[in-house]
């Protein structure tokens, strides 16, 4: 199974972490749910207070 993190903004916003700095890269994928549960620990320390939540998700079957 692949996992991805997704990011939901303090607005209600959501969107996945993306490769690169374009909105429109990649999705993200993580090979295993130990991989993106880390990052998503290091995302959460350094955006504290700026978004809502930084979830691990499954990796949505039809990336946007």
């Amino acid at each position: 199974m692949r996992y991805a993190i997704k990011v939901v903004q303090k607005n209600g916003d959501e969107d996945y972490l993306r490769d690169g700095i374009a909105a429109d890269g990649r999705i993200t994928e993580f090979p295993t749910y130990a991989h993106a549960v880390h990052k998503a620990d290091f995302l959460r320390i350094g955006m504290e207070g700026d978004v809502q939540s930084i979830n691990v998700v499954k990796y949505p079957k039809r990336a946007k």
